[in-house]
């Protein structure tokens, strides 16, 4: 665990793993932090007091359209009480669509992370599996996975000791997923500086600029630690370059919610456009923590995501990985649904019916 001279600006438990090092020089060097928002545990209490609400996406007021109360993140990414009274009920319509390609693109990860929605942890359903999540007696919370026996969802790598469960995706269109992303970005700024992406919020709303928005779209990055370990609350940290004249993306946002940190330039910069926008580059950020993770470095996954594409993405694979010990089956024991007992058959990963995982934070 390590920290820098150039995060002073963050809270003093926030650091990130020895071996980002380097990565962790160049960004704190590029940028600063301009704000954070954290999700609050309990309801907010906001206070509307007659005044006249204007929608900082569609510049609406109260007098021309209805205004409720929007989740500034994702409610799908465990955010509950995180709420704001700048958007109008129908750009809240608007955006609800792309957020169900979000939910479509994160595919069994809620399910397997035990992110509840707006009510339960939602039952993943893919051909021949079913992911679903229970709370027993003692309080204690349970993944269990189900397939048709004739299913080849599951299985078993006898060199890692690990076992592999894998569904389909719903169909989804990355662009739209991207634009749920940016919303989330736009929604944390503050009302001054919301004013510099009055093309980011009318890209967001669907008024053009897709092929403009699909060049930015070409530089997510995404850190997945194991499903093990997950955000209970999703937090935002928003960065902004130090040198105003250095060719770097003028605002960077970062999403932890889930086991993932999302990463992208906030799109449609006005600082960011008089350099041409696409051209500019963007120092990756280390994965950052506030509290201890109790995983090995080497179980971080860094990708770049191409989110630019208009059509719909079909048949994407997702999966799980149960891990286990080299040349050991991944059970304890083999439980025989006929006889209801303890089975004395050998393992054999194609008899798997069923597989119940107790959830251990890490």
């Amino acid at each position: 665990m390590a920290r820098n001279v150039y995060m002073e600006e963050l809270n003093e438990s926030t650091y990130f793993p020895d071996e980002y090092a380097g990565i962790a020089d160049n960004f704190f060097q590029a940028y600063r932090i301009e704000s954070w928002t954290v999700c609050p545990g309990e309801k907010m209490r906001i206070k509307k007091n007659g005044r006249v609400l204007v929608c900082r996406f569609c510049g609406k007021t109260s007098e021309e359209v209805k205004f409720g109360y929007a989740h500034v993140l994702s409610e799908l990414l465990g955010n509950r009480y995180l709420v704001s009274d700048f958007e109008c009920d129908s750009c809240n319509k608007l955006f609800g669509g792309n957020e169900d390609q979000l939910s479509k693109f994160l595919g069994m990860a809620r399910t397997v992370l035990f992110a509840k929605g707006k009510e339960k942890v939602p039952t993943f359903k893919s051909d021949g599996i079913r992911m679903e999540t229970s709370v027993d007696n003692h309080g204690d919370s349970w993944l269990h996975i189900s397939r048709d026996s004739a299913s080849g969802n599951i299985s078993y790598d006898l060199v890692t000791g690990s076992v592999k469960v894998t569904g389909i995706k719903q169909s989804y269109v990355p662009q739209a997923v991207y634009k749920a992303l940016v919303k989330m970005a736009l929604s944390c700024v503050s009302d001054q500086v919301v004013q510099d992406y009055r093309l980011g919020l009318d890209y967001i709303r669907g008024v053009g600029y897709e092929e403009a928005g699909g060049v930015f779209a070409r530089t997510v990055i995404r850190y997945t630690f194991p499903p093990a370990f997950r955000y209970e609350r999703p937090t935002v940290y928003i960065f902004k370059k130090r040198d105003p004249d250095a060719l770097l993306f003028n605002r960077v946002f970062l999403l932890f919610a889930l086991n993932y940190i999302y990463i992208l330039p906030i799109p449609f910069d006005l600082e960011d456009m008089k350099h041409g926008g696409g051209s500019l580059e963007l120092v990756p950020p280390p994965p950052i923590f506030t509290n201890k993770y109790h995983f090995p470095t080497s179980a971080i996954l860094r990708e770049i995501m191409d989110l630019s594409s208009l059509e719909i993405v079909k048949n994407d694979v997702d999966a799980i990985y149960i891990s286990g010990r080299p040349g050991e089956k991944p059970f304890g024991f083999v439980y025989d649904n006929g006889t209801s007992g303890v089975s004395d058959r050998v393992f054999d990963v194609n008899d798997i019916e069923r597989i119940s995982i107790k959830r251990v934070l890490l």
